[in-house]
């Protein structure tokens, strides 16, 4: 199964926070704002977050913080205002007394890995009609960077329409999805490889 758009290239255009926060549809995954208030090693270590979190030993965290992000750290341990947490992927973890952020990552992550499914269907899909070999790659194997991007966008944007919020044009002041110019970016482009206006660095079918 090919697989085209990354969390990390959403977060890139998007910034990590908004990534999270669309991908929690029922809101209840935080976040949850405190200090990294014990730092036992790279990837274990005590935060201390607000009372009434609601985090516990079942659940896995996202943590964030001003300079780096950490993702499926196990909860190993919760009291009334801490968490004690362990493993996962990412950056090591900063220095006691950090501001974080932390994010319940379960529901996130299966949503967030959902869509990368989905987009990443609906690229060779495209792709069947434009003629390209699937999985799309170049001539050294690897993903065009083109698609990288545009599909790191269609991933943003399919995290992003269920919420249902609405924007107002400034120069109409019609309503208008914020997203509304990620989405126009992604189909003049995918139209333009499509017509041959432009040529996409990958190997015809």
């Amino acid at each position: 199964m090919s697989s085209y758009p990354t969390r990390d290239a959403a977060e890139n255009i998007f910034g990590r926070n908004n990534i999270a926060k669309w991908a929690d549809l029922d809101g209840d995954g935080g976040p949850h704002s405190g200090t990294l208030s014990t730092r036992t090693d790279n990837d274990t270590g005590i935060i201390t977050v607000e009372a009434g979190h609601g985090i516990t030993t079942s659940f896995t965290i996202d943590l964030y913080w001003a300079s780096g992000k950490r993702y499926g750290m196990t909860v190993t341990g919760t009291a009334s205002t801490t968490v004690s947490l362990d493993g996962g992927t990412g950056d090591n973890l900063p220095v006691a007394a950090t501001n974080i952020v932390a994010r319940i990552a379960d529901k996130i992550t299966a949503r967030i890995t959902e869509g990368i499914s989905v987009v990443s269907d609906e690229v060779d899909e495209w792709a069947r009609g434009a003629h390209y070999r699937i999985p799309l790659v170049n001539t050294a194997g690897e993903t065009p960077r083109t698609i990288k991007y545009l599909a790191a966008r269609m991933l943003g944007i399919w995290l992003y329409e269920p919420r249902a919020q609405v924007d107002f044009d400034a120069k109409t002041g019609q309503p208008a999805s914020p997203m509304a110019w990620h989405v126009r970016l992604v189909r003049t482009a995918l139209n333009d490889i499509l017509t041959g206006r432009r040529r996409l660095d990958a190997e015809l079918a």
